[in-house]
Protein backbone atom coordinates (compact mmCIF):
# COMPACT_ATOMS: atom_id res chain seq x y z
CA UNK A 1 0.00 0.00 0.00
CA UNK A 2 2.62 2.20 0.72
CA UNK A 3 3.58 2.30 -2.94
CA UNK A 4 7.17 4.20 -2.81
CA UNK A 5 10.01 4.94 -0.73
CA UNK A 6 13.40 6.80 -1.06
CA UNK A 7 16.57 4.86 -0.52
CA UNK A 8 19.08 6.02 1.94
CA UNK A 9 22.15 8.15 1.43
CA UNK A 10 21.11 8.83 -2.23
CA UNK A 11 23.24 11.80 -3.69
CA UNK A 12 22.19 12.77 -7.50
CA UNK A 13 21.63 16.04 -9.29
CA UNK A 14 17.59 16.85 -10.27
CA UNK A 15 17.66 19.46 -13.45
CA UNK A 16 21.10 21.04 -12.23
CA UNK A 17 20.07 20.77 -7.90
CA UNK A 18 21.86 18.52 -5.58
CA UNK A 19 19.21 15.88 -4.48
CA UNK A 20 20.17 13.64 -1.20
CA UNK A 21 18.47 11.47 1.39
CA UNK A 22 19.95 10.54 4.79
CA UNK A 23 20.55 7.34 6.24
CA UNK A 24 16.75 7.16 6.91
CA UNK A 25 15.83 7.39 3.47
CA UNK A 26 14.44 11.06 4.48
CA UNK A 27 15.31 14.02 2.32
CA UNK A 28 17.04 15.92 4.63
CA UNK A 29 20.17 16.43 7.36
CA UNK A 30 21.21 13.44 9.14
CA UNK A 31 19.09 12.92 12.68
CA UNK A 32 19.75 11.13 15.43
CA UNK A 33 17.38 8.06 15.75
CA UNK A 34 17.11 9.39 19.64
CA UNK A 35 15.99 12.70 20.23
CA UNK A 36 18.57 15.12 21.37
CA UNK A 37 17.60 16.30 24.86
CA UNK A 38 15.94 20.12 24.87
CA UNK A 39 14.74 19.22 21.61
CA UNK A 40 11.14 19.48 20.66
CA UNK A 41 11.13 17.27 17.38
CA UNK A 42 8.56 17.74 14.43
CA UNK A 43 7.53 15.03 11.89
CA UNK A 44 6.86 16.60 8.84
CA UNK A 45 4.64 14.53 6.45
CA UNK A 46 3.55 15.65 2.72
CA UNK A 47 4.35 15.13 -0.99
CA UNK A 48 6.36 16.61 -3.21
CA UNK A 49 5.82 20.96 -2.35
CA UNK A 50 6.76 19.19 1.55
CA UNK A 51 9.72 17.09 0.03
CA UNK A 52 11.20 20.21 -2.18
CA UNK A 53 11.24 19.08 -5.87
CA UNK A 54 12.97 20.63 -8.04
CA UNK A 55 14.71 23.20 -5.69
CA UNK A 56 18.18 22.07 -3.63
CA UNK A 57 18.71 20.46 -0.37
CA UNK A 58 18.53 23.34 2.02
CA UNK A 59 16.02 25.44 -0.12
CA UNK A 60 13.00 23.43 0.58
CA UNK A 61 10.40 25.39 3.39
CA UNK A 62 11.01 22.61 5.58
CA UNK A 63 14.87 23.55 5.98
CA UNK A 64 14.33 26.98 6.17
CA UNK A 65 11.31 26.85 8.88
CA UNK A 66 13.39 24.61 10.75
CA UNK A 67 16.26 27.84 10.73
CA UNK A 68 13.38 30.47 11.58
CA UNK A 69 12.17 28.25 14.68
CA UNK A 70 15.98 27.82 15.71
CA UNK A 71 16.59 31.54 15.63
CA UNK A 72 13.61 32.47 17.55
CA UNK A 73 14.17 29.29 20.11
CA UNK A 74 14.16 29.67 23.98
CA UNK A 75 18.21 29.46 25.85
CA UNK A 76 18.50 26.03 25.86
CA UNK A 77 15.68 24.71 23.21
CA UNK A 78 16.41 23.26 19.87
CA UNK A 79 13.71 22.10 17.50
CA UNK A 80 14.28 19.09 14.65
CA UNK A 81 12.23 19.17 11.58
CA UNK A 82 12.04 15.32 10.34
CA UNK A 83 11.05 15.14 6.40
CA UNK A 84 8.89 12.15 5.79
CA UNK A 85 7.54 13.61 2.41
CA UNK A 86 7.84 11.98 -0.42
CA UNK A 87 6.73 13.10 -4.08
CA UNK A 88 3.05 12.09 -5.25
CA UNK A 89 2.11 10.67 -1.29
CA UNK A 90 -1.39 10.85 -0.36
CA UNK A 91 -3.07 11.30 3.01
CA UNK A 92 -3.38 7.38 2.84
CA UNK A 93 0.21 7.49 2.61
CA UNK A 94 0.07 9.88 5.49
CA UNK A 95 -1.97 7.20 7.82
CA UNK A 96 0.65 4.19 7.09
CA UNK A 97 3.23 6.47 8.10
CA UNK A 98 2.03 7.48 10.99
CA UNK A 99 1.01 3.66 12.40
CA UNK A 100 4.70 2.15 11.24
CA UNK A 101 7.41 4.67 10.39
CA UNK A 102 7.50 8.03 12.33
CA UNK A 103 7.30 6.96 16.21
CA UNK A 104 10.71 5.31 16.48
CA UNK A 105 11.63 9.06 15.96
CA UNK A 106 10.56 10.22 19.38
CA UNK A 107 8.30 13.63 17.48
CA UNK A 108 6.27 15.69 20.00
CA UNK A 109 4.37 16.71 16.78
CA UNK A 110 2.76 15.68 13.55
CA UNK A 111 2.60 18.69 11.04
CA UNK A 112 0.80 16.96 7.91
CA UNK A 113 0.92 19.27 4.97
CA UNK A 114 -2.02 19.21 2.46
CA UNK A 115 -3.41 21.04 -0.55
CA UNK A 116 -6.60 21.70 -1.62
CA UNK A 117 -6.83 18.92 -4.46
CA UNK A 118 -6.88 16.34 -1.77
CA UNK A 119 -10.03 14.70 -2.83
CA UNK A 120 -8.56 14.13 -6.39
CA UNK A 121 -5.13 13.12 -4.88
CA UNK A 122 -6.46 10.38 -2.39
CA UNK A 123 -8.96 8.90 -5.02
CA UNK A 124 -6.60 8.64 -7.37
CA UNK A 125 -4.11 7.31 -4.82
CA UNK A 126 -7.06 4.50 -3.87
CA UNK A 127 -8.07 3.79 -7.34
CA UNK A 128 -4.50 2.78 -8.55
CA UNK A 129 -4.23 0.41 -5.58
CA UNK A 130 -7.28 -0.91 -6.07
CA UNK A 131 -6.69 -1.26 -9.26
CA UNK A 132 -3.14 -3.35 -8.59
CA UNK A 133 -5.13 -5.85 -6.38
CA UNK A 134 -2.26 -4.86 -3.40
CA UNK A 135 -3.41 -5.74 0.04
CA UNK A 136 -5.35 -2.47 1.79
CA UNK A 137 -4.59 -3.53 4.84
CA UNK A 138 -7.55 -1.71 6.41
CA UNK A 139 -11.30 -2.67 6.92
CA UNK A 140 -12.34 0.91 6.03
CA UNK A 141 -10.51 0.58 2.92
CA UNK A 142 -11.59 -2.79 2.23
CA UNK A 143 -15.32 -1.72 2.17
CA UNK A 144 -14.85 1.40 0.47
CA UNK A 145 -13.74 -0.87 -2.52
CA UNK A 146 -16.64 -3.24 -2.29
CA UNK A 147 -19.33 -0.15 -1.98
CA UNK A 148 -17.76 1.49 -4.71
CA UNK A 149 -16.78 -1.39 -6.95
CA UNK A 150 -13.46 -0.89 -7.21
CA UNK A 151 -11.50 -4.16 -8.51
CA UNK A 152 -8.50 -4.81 -10.73
CA UNK A 153 -9.38 -4.72 -14.04
CA UNK A 154 -11.83 -1.70 -14.17
CA UNK A 155 -10.80 1.42 -16.23
CA UNK A 156 -8.51 4.36 -13.92
CA UNK A 157 -11.62 6.73 -15.18
CA UNK A 158 -13.87 4.69 -13.58
CA UNK A 159 -12.30 4.36 -10.50
CA UNK A 160 -11.35 7.75 -10.05
CA UNK A 161 -15.25 8.98 -10.49
CA UNK A 162 -16.57 6.06 -8.34
CA UNK A 163 -14.01 7.32 -5.49
CA UNK A 164 -14.23 11.06 -6.03
CA UNK A 165 -17.87 10.67 -5.06
CA UNK A 166 -16.64 9.14 -1.53
CA UNK A 167 -13.62 11.59 -1.38
CA UNK A 168 -15.11 13.29 1.37
CA UNK A 169 -15.56 10.64 3.76
CA UNK A 170 -12.31 8.53 2.54
CA UNK A 171 -10.61 11.91 4.00
CA UNK A 172 -12.14 11.80 6.68
CA UNK A 173 -11.23 8.36 7.34
CA UNK A 174 -7.81 9.21 6.89
CA UNK A 175 -7.51 12.36 8.88
CA UNK A 176 -8.78 10.77 11.48
CA UNK A 177 -6.73 7.59 11.57
CA UNK A 178 -3.72 10.07 11.45
CA UNK A 179 -4.71 12.08 14.58
CA UNK A 180 -6.06 8.77 16.84
CA UNK A 181 -2.43 6.96 15.97
CA UNK A 182 -0.68 9.80 16.78
CA UNK A 183 -2.11 10.76 19.89
CA UNK A 184 -2.49 6.69 20.78
CA UNK A 185 1.63 7.44 20.86
CA UNK A 186 2.13 10.71 22.39
CA UNK A 187 2.03 13.21 19.24
CA UNK A 188 0.42 16.21 19.11
CA UNK A 189 -0.63 15.93 15.26
CA UNK A 190 -2.05 18.59 12.99
CA UNK A 191 -2.73 19.21 9.79
CA UNK A 192 -1.80 22.50 7.57
CA UNK A 193 -3.35 23.73 4.59
CA UNK A 194 -0.59 24.82 1.58
CA UNK A 195 -2.35 26.30 -1.47
CA UNK A 196 -0.20 25.36 -4.23
CA UNK A 197 1.17 28.25 -7.04
CA UNK A 198 -1.22 27.02 -9.55
CA UNK A 199 -4.19 25.94 -7.70
CA UNK A 200 -7.68 27.20 -8.46
CA UNK A 201 -9.21 26.44 -5.62
CA UNK A 202 -12.00 28.91 -3.63
CA UNK A 203 -12.41 29.64 -0.48
CA UNK A 204 -14.83 27.37 -0.07
CA UNK A 205 -12.65 24.82 -1.77
CA UNK A 206 -9.78 25.46 1.37
CA UNK A 207 -12.84 25.59 4.02
CA UNK A 208 -14.28 22.14 2.95
CA UNK A 209 -10.57 20.94 3.41
CA UNK A 210 -10.06 22.45 7.07
CA UNK A 211 -13.86 21.29 7.84
CA UNK A 212 -13.51 17.60 6.86
CA UNK A 213 -10.02 17.61 8.88
CA UNK A 214 -11.33 19.31 11.50
CA UNK A 215 -14.38 17.17 12.22
CA UNK A 216 -12.24 14.11 12.08
CA UNK A 217 -10.53 15.77 15.26
CA UNK A 218 -7.31 16.36 13.20
CA UNK A 219 -6.63 19.79 14.39
CA UNK A 220 -5.96 22.03 10.80
CA UNK A 221 -4.65 25.66 10.05
CA UNK A 222 -4.63 27.07 6.68
CA UNK A 223 -1.33 28.56 5.26
CA UNK A 224 -2.77 31.65 4.16
CA UNK A 225 -1.95 33.05 0.75
CA UNK A 226 1.90 32.72 1.14
CA UNK A 227 2.28 34.25 -2.61
CA UNK A 228 0.59 37.40 -2.37
CA UNK A 229 2.05 40.24 -4.03
CA UNK A 230 4.16 37.89 -6.29
CA UNK A 231 3.58 37.24 -10.00
CA UNK A 232 3.16 33.19 -9.77
CA UNK A 233 5.92 33.23 -12.63
CA UNK A 234 8.32 34.44 -10.79
CA UNK A 235 7.78 31.68 -8.44
CA UNK A 236 7.64 28.56 -10.51
CA UNK A 237 10.93 25.92 -11.31
CA UNK A 238 9.94 26.28 -15.24
CA UNK A 239 6.84 27.38 -17.53
CA UNK A 240 5.43 24.29 -16.74
CA UNK A 241 6.26 22.82 -13.68
CA UNK A 242 4.31 24.46 -11.03
CA UNK A 243 6.35 23.76 -8.11
CA UNK A 244 7.60 26.41 -6.19
CA UNK A 245 11.40 27.60 -6.38
CA UNK A 246 13.79 28.42 -3.52
CA UNK A 247 12.18 31.94 -3.18
CA UNK A 248 8.71 30.37 -3.60
CA UNK A 249 9.55 28.08 -0.88
CA UNK A 250 11.12 30.89 1.35
CA UNK A 251 7.96 32.76 1.75
CA UNK A 252 6.16 29.58 2.39
CA UNK A 253 8.57 29.41 5.28
CA UNK A 254 7.75 32.95 6.98
CA UNK A 255 4.39 32.49 6.57
CA UNK A 256 4.37 28.99 8.09
CA UNK A 257 6.42 30.32 10.99
CA UNK A 258 4.22 33.73 11.20
CA UNK A 259 1.11 30.79 11.48
CA UNK A 260 2.89 28.88 13.98
CA UNK A 261 3.34 31.75 16.30
CA UNK A 262 -0.06 33.07 15.89
CA UNK A 263 -1.48 29.45 16.89
CA UNK A 264 0.87 28.52 19.57
CA UNK A 265 -1.71 28.89 22.30
CA UNK A 266 -3.21 25.71 20.17
CA UNK A 267 -0.43 24.16 18.92
CA UNK A 268 1.81 24.35 22.44
CA UNK A 269 5.15 24.05 20.08
CA UNK A 270 6.86 26.72 22.01
CA UNK A 271 6.90 29.62 19.39
CA UNK A 272 6.70 32.63 21.35
CA UNK A 273 8.58 35.12 19.45
CA UNK A 274 7.52 36.63 15.60
CA UNK A 275 10.10 36.42 13.09
CA UNK A 276 13.19 38.85 13.85
CA UNK A 277 14.06 38.82 10.08
CA UNK A 278 12.24 41.19 7.77
CA UNK A 279 10.45 38.92 4.55
CA UNK A 280 12.29 38.88 1.17
CA UNK A 281 10.42 40.10 -1.44
CA UNK A 282 13.39 40.22 -3.81
CA UNK A 283 12.85 38.43 -7.30
CA UNK A 284 14.89 34.93 -7.72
Amino acid sequence: LLFREYLPNLSREDRGKRWTTNRWGQRDQDYALEKPAGTVRIALLGASYTMGKRVADGENFESQLEVLLNEAAPEGTRFEILNFAVDAYSPVEGVLLCRDKIARFQPDHMFYVEHGSARYRISERLAERMIAGVDLEFDYLEKLSHEARVYPGIAQTTANRSLYERSIESLGWAYGEMARLCREQGIRPALFLLPRTKENNTADDLAEIIAIARKAGLPAFLIDDPYQGHDPQDLIVARKDFHPNALGHRLISERFYDLLEKSESELKLGVTRPRSKPMDTGAE
